[in-house]
């Protein structure tokens, strides 16, 4: 499959200036914060005070400390990212690098100064703001956050401090850009001792975006192991994830499906490759906003900072000048986001994808289960219909161009869009005999067992005949592909995957579910567990000895299409093969990804060729109260409602609110009749607060991780 690159810079630059007049004007007059006020999550959506689902879009600087963008952060700088479609900035504050290190204290004195202007400068213009510890592997910085948890915990605590004091509802944080070399666990650790405690106390109320490993690309360890969000009554918890167009088109499956169960923040993304360097990808750009538009199973809409706010010589920056702010000071970068951000330039929907042939494959299913055992195939070939970056992605690399794209009929002529099952049937020039020929092309082929009488497995043996049987064959890392299936019974599954000799232990698959109760299904059966920090297996090759000893006619030896066996598939962490399944916590129709993992080390890891995977019910026993937990994305809480005294009532603005013996982190809302907050603050035990408010009635509302108590209060 051909992968098209559209230059599409000087049309947008068109559809700018021709609607720069009309559209800048309003834009800087908006009153974001005054429509949406403080922004708090429902469920997974980033929602306004009255909760209505918002999208902030806006773009994200360069070190504030950098000579290519310190000239662009003026005020005049901001409004015209604001006149220019931005509802929020991403100040990234790098804790050290070349162009300066705040570790020390004249230059973190300067920059925390700086912060809060930047901060001022938002509020004025009525937008928000995202602040960003900005750890990165690299130019003096490491990326692992616990470097400088300490210097971390100051900076936020000045922050969220200065915020909370000056009354600004428009502060989000970001407790660390891009973490890398370190595990999931590890940036829990930090988040939850050094940032998320801080701005729960100081700025009770705020949003918080925690990174991701692998530089913010791999979520699906977060969505195993989220935080825990009742340790943090006060703080909306959100989850970072990173993407680039020419370089991560394979993470969109993972994004997809960690929209379905964690609230995510795409705190930095670019049209060009990772590296900043090369042609601006915008086919995969549009994609991926696509994605974002609720093309996430229609779960989420999602929040982004564009990457780059200012001068420096890279593809996604955006910026040529800051002596003025026009149409003559963009670059191609900036010629492609401000339509985006004005909404002069559509972003496509990004379709569901579809079960192919109309019906869902069965889980297990009712033709194979008897009374005590229940099977379910899922067979490869049948992927969802939706074509790429809707229902899979395939990577095309050097290494399969030819196989994959250049099929010729004996005339020499190219069939275009056919898949490798025309190369490997030898069935040209009949295409009609080619497996999804001219339609869909993706790694999978008609399976040579069942061609002719020659080879030894003409079926799969679970009811699927050699006509319908199918590999998945030149896989590559970061290739996803979807398929719709009914799980009929709820539980726990072992797997097994048909495999030749030539499937690798190299490369590694993960499975997730996609929509509402999303996320990975693998799990250490052992336990009941996710796999130690590895959401996913490897597959076993059949033994070539096995596939020799069945005399098969004509098989030389050198064949693996010749020979298929079903093989347990292996834990990756220690290859062991009796602990590896699934879990269904959902009876019903709903879509799982199937991922060929891409390894940061070795990308040239593929498990190679592989056949349908086998279901097989080992029980429905949800013993872990944490696994139901994170399957129903609701966290099991002692049902203590808090019972709060309060006095006096009626009181003059001075009054006390006291919750007895209670130790448990609590937070007090103060609201007038009509909703508006006239004051919040974060307290253990018991506070007295002194406030002046207008006469009138009042709602207090106290909430702790048990639940919510509320009282009215008169106010003489």
């Amino acid at each position: 499959m051909k992968k098209l690159l559209f230059l599409l810079v000087s049309a947008f630059c068109s559809v700018f200036s021709a609607n720069a007049a009309l559209s800048t004007t309003d834009l800087a007059n908006n009153d974001y914060i005054g429509t949406w006020g403080r922004l708090k999550l429902v469920g997974n959506q980033l929602s306004s005070e009255s909760g209505e689902a918002i999208q902030l879009k806006g773009w994200s600087t360069f070190s504030i400390n950098y000579d290519e963008v310190k000239p662009c952060l003026t005020k005049a700088g901001f409004t015209a990212m604001k006149s220019w479609g931005a509802n929020v900035v991403r100040l990234a504050v790098y804790p050290k690098n070349s162009k300066g290190d705040i570790t020390q204290s004249t230059t973190y004195t300067t920059t925390v100064t700086n912060v809060k202007q930047y901060i001022t400068w938002c509020h004025d213009l009525k937008m928000y703001v995202l602040v960003d510890w900005h750890v990165l592997d690299g130019d003096g910085n490491s990326g692992d956050p616990s470097k400088y948890q300490t210097q971390a915990k100051q900076f936020f605590t000045d922050i969220a401090s200065f915020a909370k004091a000056q009354g600004y509802t428009n502060v989000l944080y970001e407790a660390c850009n891009e973490p890398s070399g370190v595990t999931w666990s590890a940036i829990k650790t930090y988040a939850t001792t050094y940032v998320l405690p801080v701005i729960n106390s100081n700025d009770p109320g705020a949003i918080c975006i925690v990174g991701t490993p692998q530089w913010d690309q791999n979520v699906g360890d977060a969505v195993n192991s989220p935080i825990a969000k009742s340790s943090f009554p006060n703080v909306g918890i959100m989850y970072a994830f990173h993407f680039y167009a020419a370089t991560h088109m394979y993470l969109v499956g993972n994004f997809s499906g960690a929209c379905s169960s964690l609230p995510m923040f795409v705190s930095e993304w670019g049209s060009s490759n990772a590296l900043g360097s090369g042609s601006l990808d915008l086919t995969d750009s549009n994609t991926f906003l696509g994605y974002c538009n609720k093309g996430n199973n229609g779960k989420q809409l999602v929040s982004w900072c564009y990457w780059a706010w200012g001068k420096k010589d890279e593809a996604s920056n955006c910026l040529t000048s800051c002596d003025s702010y026009s149409s003559s000071s963009l670059s191609a970068a900036g010629n492609y986001i401000v339509p985006v951000l004005t909404g002069s330039t559509s972003i496509p929907t990004i379709a569901q994808s579809k079960a192919w042939g109309g019906a869902a494959q069965t889980i297990p299913s009712a033709i194979l289960s008897t009374s005590t055992k229940y099977i379910g195939v899922l067979n490869v070939g049948f992927f969802d219909l939706g074509g790429e970056g809707v229902a899979y992605h395939d990577a095309n690399s050097s290494k399969y161009t030819d196989d994959e794209r250049t099929v010729l009929n004996t005339a020499g002529t190219e069939y275009t869009n056919c898949n490798a099952g025309a190369v490997y049937s030898g069935n040209l020039p009949d295409l009609s005999k080619c497996f999804r020929a001219d339609s869909e092309c993706v790694d999978v082929s008609t399976s040579t067992a069942g061609l002719d009488g020659n080879y030894s497995d003409p079926g799969d043996g679970y009811g699927n005949s050699g006509s319908d049987l199918h590999n998945l064959c030149m896989t590559e890392g970061g290739e996803w592909i979807n398929y719709t299936i009914n799980v009929t019974k709820k539980g726990y599954y072992s797997l097994q995957v048909l495999t030749t000799t030539d499937t690798k232990t190299s490369g590694t698959i993960s499975l997730v579910k996609a929509g509402a109760n999303g996320g990975n299904i693998i799990r250490d059966l052992t336990n009941r567990e996710d796999l130690t920090a590895r959401p996913d297996f490897k597959l076993q090759a059949m033994a070539a000895a096995d596939c020799k000893a069945k005399n098969i006619s004509g098989y030389t030896g050198s064949q693996d299409w010749f020979c298929w066996q079903w093989n347990d598939v292996m834990d990756p962490a220690n290859e062991t093969t009796d602990n590896v399944g699934v879990v269904f916590y959902d009876e019903g129709e709903q879509t799982i990804t199937l991922n060929i993992v891409k390894n940061e080390t070795q990308t040239d890891a593929t498990p190679g060729n592989f056949s349908n995977i086998l279901f097989t019910f080992v029980d429905a026993n949800f013993s872990k109260a944490e696994i139901a937990a994170h399957a129903t994305g609701v966290e099991t809480v002692a049902a203590t409602t808090p019972e709060f005294a309060m006095y006096p009532n009626p009181s003059n603005g001075s009054f006390t609110i006291d919750l007895g013996n209670a130790t448990d982190a609590a937070n007090v809302t103060v609201m007038d009749m009509t909703g508006r907050v006239a004051y919040t603050e974060a307290f253990v035990g018991k506070t007295t607060i002194n406030k002046t408010f207008n006469k009138g009635v009042y709602v207090v509302r106290v909430q702790t991780a048990g639940g919510v108590k509320t009282q009215k209060m008169n106010v003489e």
